[in-house]
């Protein structure tokens, strides 16, 4: 098509490759208008100059969006397989590996194709910049979809122009695609020609008529200038210039008209004798008329393929077959494809648009399809299958399985129509087996909407049935427990489910695991002793579970709660390693989640909010993960007496309908209160958060303790001392050092003289003993206040001192304020150390600082900590102004240097002693 009236929009686009060649940097460009206004013609021209770059190209079409990754194999797999083998093995080195499934090659199917892919374009772009152009967006395969939004939304500081062009939302359209690039990318809308550009293109007509008629659109002028007499220019549009082509089609021959229905029905551009096969017409006549139809602009032929000129004419010549006989001809053309050896999704493609028929040839082919996608990591594609498999239908007996694969990977996608599925496969399920078997996923589903009544009746139900072995009716019970627990079912409740499993279980299975997980809780939050929990949980060893299950969650945030946080922070480390490997944002969400807790409870302030901040920003973050994140962040914040960002993340906390959040907003009111020293605001909380313990203070010592802090705060001393000491009673019995150093720190913040401070002195010996630095400290001041009231001030000074020297290294600024004005009331002279060098770094400063000092380049720490290599740059900039340093290879000796001084010389620094 000759380009009229687009010297600014081809300006624009050329300026963007101007840019990529010579500063390597990239944007995305999304080149928007309605059928036939030129935008394809458009990006065409831009690229005819375009020097110095890479293209990779593809096309969306109406058919192909049944495709698992159809356009992405378009787009890739012609420029990796023109590599040499050595050089194609280097480029799928490491994360870009997981896109090899994907391209038909061998390789991790369990990882996430998307960041294989994005790793893969990055490798490209290490060659020469690279220019990723995609034709009708809206037209994209979901998969492929998926793919350019997750590209687009990682470009930054990287060497790729991403060029797509699309129409505004229509029927038949994906509008979410277009509307998630239009947010992301600089738009370009090319507008209808003038009068003036109409008469440019048309001389043998009216200009000013045929501008009226078209309203200026490029492709409906070009139409009817090549109608010539056949079109009334007062009636043109594009309905009408569709059959303005069909007739054209026609001239040539009745077998060109097959020929062009045959091509119009195929989900890719078909092979002449593909072609020639649906068509029903031999291969000879089937070349005369493609020759013709190319000869008159309608058809083209690259790669061995045909296809139309431009997708309104296939648009035209599919719409005119009637809709019965377009199902029929699509199953015909299956079978005749499938019979000719051809591609099962190509086959399944037509199947997709077809008349389900009862064929139990269909059903093994679509079965072979959804395989095939789930080989290419596209499990959306193997749910398009599997639905329409059902619809065929297949036999009674494989139904059911059927429908309960279907319904696993609807639930592994988070589509809500997962529970309806594995309902009906429920209902249809024969054997006990089978029926346990979807129990056990529906019962997930449920727990996951919660919908948890719904899953403790559904569990009560399949566990009557009389053929199950002892693994499933073990798995049942142990789901149930999960269920009954969100369910908000008493101790009591668990424990009978509980008690009826067996004791001996050494953690073989994935049900063994799962029971053993839920029996620690249970035992957990009975008050069990810690040893036991502890004995159970490592027979779970639920850290080998390879995948984010339910079950290794419930293993970590177990191990977590079992006084043993370096072992909680090796499981999420594992998680991470397996997340880096597979690309799993969800899993690294999860795993920074609990390095940041881990982090929380031994102290480390910097590295928990690190964690935070880095889990906060996954792309694969959950609403659910999300809120997680946030409520420990607003703990840290706090503990850092960083009251106002607290608040100001409490109040968006508040703002949600999320049961998670709502149980906890009371505990972080607490939290916050006790932090500033306002114990009146504290006690509000406190009464209604110690009022849903119900009874339970093992499983709530640090709420209990806190409770009682506040109770104390305000004078009310023997309600204080009583919270407490029932808190430590029940500490004791179940043996856990946290929850005793907190009991017996708040008994003696409640208590007076001597036995204050006896009972303090035991709360720094214990919590001394644990890998608790926050407790301790917070009971050391407690210690030093009460030594220091009692006249005792060179006693106090110790205590004191450690939880200052704690403190300032770590930002926990409330502790620090209240161990300095004990230790000047103590008679030392505390001093303000000046925050410098490493202390000076924000901690996501710090810890990409760690990691380039380590060696890694900034590639390989944007894949290490799941952010773009842009955002680790700023990052980095940020850290070297900080340091005065100008490059990476000057970090090493500043971390080197950044040891801290020995205990002694940094209790000078603090307080001004000799």
């Amino acid at each position: 098509m000759p380009l009229v009236e687009r010297d600014a929009e081809l300006a624009s686009l050329r300026a963007h490759l101007r840019t990529l060649r010579d500063s390597g940097t990239g944007a995305v460009v999304l080149v928007e208008g309605p059928a036939g206004i030129g935008k394809s013609a458009l990006v065409d021209e831009a690229l005819r100059e375009a020097e110095g770059v890479s293209v990779l190209r593809t096309r969306g079409a109406e058919l192909e969006g049944t495709l698992s990754f159809g356009a992405v194999r378009e787009l890739f797999a012609a420029a990796v397989m023109r590599l040499p083998k050595e050089e194609r093995d280097g480029l799928f080195d490491g994360p870009a590996g997981l896109a090899r499934p994907v391209l038909g090659f061998d390789g991790d199917r369990t990882g996430d194709p998307l960041y294989g892919l994005f790793w893969l374009a990055v490798g490209l772009s290490d060659r020469s910049p690279l220019v990723v152009v995609v034709d009708d967006l809206h037209w994209l395969d979901e998969e492929s979809s998926r793919f350019v939004g997750y590209l687009a939304r990682r470009l930054e500081g990287l060497p790729i122009l991403l060029l797509a062009s699309a129409r505004p939302a229509e029927p038949g359209t994906d509008p979410g695609a277009v509307a998630e690039l239009a947010g992301l990318a600089e738009v370009v809308r090319p507008r209808p020609l003038s009068a003036e550009g109409v008469a440019a293109l048309v001389s043998a007509r009216d200009p000013a008529t045929v501008h009226r008629a078209t309203g200026g659109n490029p492709l409906l002028v070009l139409e009817v200038a090549r109608a010539g007499a056949d079109l009334d220019v007062e009636r043109v549009a594009p309905a009408n210039v569709g059959r303005g082509i069909l007739r054209r089609v026609a001239r040539v021959s009745d077998d060109a008209v097959a020929l062009s229905r045959a091509i119009a029905l195929s989900s890719e551009p078909p092979t002449p004798a593909e072609a020639a096969a649906v068509a029903g017409i031999d291969e000879v006549s089937a070349g005369r008329c493609a020759d013709a139809l190319i000869a008159a602009e309608i058809l083209v032929f690259a790669g061995g393929r045909l296809s139309f000129a431009h997708p309104l004419m296939r648009t035209a010549v599919y719409e005119e077959i009637p809709p019965l006989e377009r199902r029929r001809a699509h199953s015909d053309a299956a079978r005749l494809l499938a019979e000719r050896g051809a591609d099962v999704e190509v086959v399944a493609a037509h199947l997709l648009h077809g008349e389900p028929e009862g064929d139990a040839a269909a059903v093994r082919l679509l079965r072979d399809a959804a395989d095939r996608a789930l080989s290419r990591a596209a499990p959306r594609a193997a749910v398009r299958y599997l639905q329409r498999a059902l619809e065929e239908p297949p036999r009674a007996d494989a139904r059911a399985a059927m429908r309960y694969e279907l319904g696993c990977l609807q639930a592994r996608l988070g589509r809500p129509d997962a529970i309806a599925t594995l309902r009906a496969a429920y209902a249809e399920a024969r054997s006990d087996a089978l029926r346990a078997d979807v129990a056990v996923s529906l019962a997930d589903a449920y727990v996951e909407a919660e919908r948890h009544d719904e899953a403790v009746a559904l569990l009560d139900d399949v566990q009557s049935s009389p053929g199950l072995d002892a693994q499933r009716r073990l798995e049942l019970d142990a789901v149930r427990v999960m269920a009954m627990t969100e369910q908000g079912a008493v101790i009591d409740e668990l424990l009978r489910v509980v008690e009826r499993m067996p004791c001996d279980l050494e953690g073989r299975t994935p049900a063994e695991r799962r029971a053993l997980t839920v029996q620690a809780y249970v035992r957990r939050v009975g008050g069990a002793p810690v040893a036991e929990v502890q004995e159970l949980l490592a027979r779970a060893n639920g850290s080998e579970d390879a995948e984010l299950s339910p079950i290794a969650l419930w293993h970590m945030r177990m191990t977590s709660m079992t006084d043993t946080p370096e072992a909680a922070a090796a499981i999420a480390s594992n998680l991470l390693d397996r997340a880096r490997s597979t690309g799993a944002e969800m899993v690294y969400a999860a795993a920074q989640l609990q390095l940041a807790i881990s982090a929380n409870q031994l102290g480390d302030l910097p590295a928990c909010e690190a964690a935070l901040r880095l889990g906060l920003v996954s792309p694969g973050l959950t609403p659910q993960y999300r809120v997680a994140l946030e409520d420990w962040l607003v703990t840290t914040l706090s503990m850092q007496g960083r009251f106002a960002e607290a608040e100001q993340l409490l109040m968006t906390l508040s703002g949600r309908e999320d049961n998670y959040a709502t149980r906890l907003l009371d505990r972080r009111r607490l939290e916050l209160a006790l932090d500033r020293g306002d114990y009146a605001a504290a006690i509000e909380p406190a009464e209604r958060a110690y009022e849903l313990l119900g009874g339970r203070l093992h499983a709530g010592a640090g709420l209990s303790s806190d409770y009682a802090i506040a109770l104390a705060g305000v004078g009310r001393l023997k309600e204080a001392e009583e919270v407490a000491r029932a808190t430590l009673e029940a500490a004791e019995r179940s043996g856990y050092p946290q929850e005793t150093g907190l009991a017996l720190t708040a008994l003696g913040i409640a208590l007076r003289g001597d036995e204050a401070i006896a009972t303090l002195e035991r709360a720094v010996e214990v919590l001394g003993a644990s890998p608790y630095r926050w407790n301790l400290a917070n009971a050391e001041v407690a210690l030093g206040a009460a030594l220091r009231r009692a006249g005792r001030r060179a006693d106090a000074r110790p205590p004191l001192l450690s939880a200052l020297e704690y403190a300032a290294r770590n930002g926990a600024v409330p502790i620090e304020t209240r161990a300095r004005e004990e230790l000047r009331l103590a008679g030392a002279r505390p001093r303000r150390v000046e925050r410098t060098g490493v202390d000076a770094l924000t901690p996501s400063e710090d810890r990409i600082a760690r990691l380039a000092a380590s060696g890694m380049s900034n590639r390989r720490i944007a894949q290490h900590l799941f952010l773009t290599v842009r955002t680790v740059e700023m990052h980095l900039g940020s850290a070297y102004r900080k340091l005065a340093v100008s490059s990476r290879g000057e970090l090493p000796g500043v971390y080197a240097t950044a040891a801290r001084p020995d205990d002694r010389e940094r209790a000078a620094a603090l307080t001004g002693s000799e």
